[in-house]
């Protein structure tokens, strides 16, 4: 979401807590316990540690209300909600592969090398956007990496020289990957 720039004066602060009741191990709100008290400013982590009173009910801080005076509003223009919409399109088109060397060409890619990839080959997980079609398309390498093992069921992206042999190669690839957008299907919008 694309949002004004707001230049505002700070008016009033208030805290806002509420009382909760102990049943067994769960805390209920107490209906109807809402509080406001006018204070200087807010602690933007408030100590919670009365819950660990052993008392059966407390109040705790919930939250602030903060009261503004808006002195200036400035409203994105055609540039920037251009910007904003390319960056949202681009994301929609961005997925993360996983696979064996040997589906991302005869050789490592590297960054920003054109790709032709098949989508749907066996092997290939994919993450990340559902509107890429899951077949043959070309697009954009970006983030480069192999995953090793690092410890028990972990795995760690360790780089890759773009270059290399594939089958030279016996880690998993993880490539992020921009689908062209003349490869996408029509948008409903």
């Amino acid at each position: 979401m694309i949002a004004p720039d707001i230049v505002a004066t700070v008016t009033s602060v208030h805290e806002s807590s509420c009382s909760f009741r102990r049943d067994g191990h769960r805390w209920n709100e107490v209906p109807g316990c809402q509080k406001y008290r006018a204070v200087e400013a807010v602690d933007r982590f408030p100590d919670s540690s009365a819950e660990s009173s052993g008392a059966d009910e407390i109040r705790t801080v919930i939250g602030a209300v903060i009261g503004v005076a808006i002195s200036a509003i400035t409203r994105p223009g055609p540039p920037e909600v251009a910007e904003h919409r390319a960056a949202r399109q681009r994301a929609a088109r961005t997925v993360h592969l996983t696979g064996p060397a040997e589906l991302f060409g005869s050789t490592t890619p590297a960054s920003g090398d054109q790709l032709i990839l098949d989508l749907s080959a066996p092997g290939l997980t994919i993450a990340g956007s559902d509107e890429v079609p899951r077949r043959v398309v070309r697009g954009e390498a970006g983030l480069i990496s192999v995953l090793r093992p690092a410890m028990h069921g972990l795995q760690a992206y360790a780089d890759v020289a773009p270059g290399l042999p594939a089958q030279a190669v016996t880690d998993p690839m993880f490539v992020q990957f921009v689908v062209d957008a003349a490869e996408m299907p029509p948008s409903a919008d």
